[in-house]
Parts: structure tokens; C-alpha cells; sequence
């Protein structure tokens, strides 16, 4: 589980900072900014697959982390979906979610120790 971890900041990280060019992009043009959004939001996804498929592989069960990612992940799922029925016209809360799910990922996980139940 810890290389897992280490990629997923690393991910995570890679993911917010092509989020950040397509804030950047969208001074120059809009419609560049919003794809290039939409493919960190697709890697984003495909990523988040991955890493829940081998959490459900090898843990069989999910960690305080973890589920927040995963309400992180639907939640975007949702804002994705209405974005794309014109339902809500709001790119920015793509990017806020990932700017949320990054600072997830930067907390230092705790293990439980002995020393703890004292």
C-alpha cells in the first residue's frame, strides 16, 4: 500500500498542475482552457479506477482517506455529468474538487500504534 501512496501524491500532483495550465490557458482561450481541464478531469477518473481497483483487491476494505476520495470522485462524477446537460454551468467546481482531492493526498497518513490507545 505504501507505493500506492507515493504515486498518488505524485499523480495527484501531475493531475492538479495540468489543471492549473488550463486556468492558465483560458486567459488566451476559453474553449482551449476547458479541454484541457476536461483531460485532467479524464486522467483524474482513470487514475481514481485504478487506485480503487487495487485497494478493493488487496485491502477489502477502505481507509478514512480513502473514502473521501471516493465521495470526492462521485461527487466530480456528478458535476461532470451536469456540466456536459448544460444542467450546471460551472467548470471551476471541476477544479476545486481536484484542489480538495490534492490536499487529501498531501496529509501524512497515520498508523495506529501502541503508544495511541494511552
Amino acid at each position: 500500500m505504501d507505493y500506492i501512496l507515493k504515486y498518488s501524491k505524485a499523480i495527484i500532483t501531475a493531475i492538479v498542475a495540468i489543471a492549473i495550465l488550463s486556468g492558465l490557458a483560458r486567459i488566451f482561450s476559453y474553449r482551449v482552457g476547458y479541454y484541457i481541464l476536461l483531460a485532467a478531469v479524464i486522467l483524474y477518473f482513470i487514475y481514481r479506477l485504478f487506485y480503487f481497483t487495487i485497494i478493493s483487491i488487496k485491502h477489502k476494505r477502505l481507509d478514512k482517506v480513502d473514502k473521501q476520495h471516493l465521495a470526492i470522485f462521485f461527487v466530480l462524477l456528478i458535476v461532470i455529468v451536469f456540466n456536459n446537460f448544460n444542467l450546471l454551468d460551472a467548470p471551476f467546481i471541476s477544479l476545486f474538487l481536484l484542489m480538495v482531492d490534492y490536499l487529501i493526498s498531501l496529509q501524512p497518513v497515520k498508523t495506529k500504534t501502541e503508544n495511541d490507545d494511552e
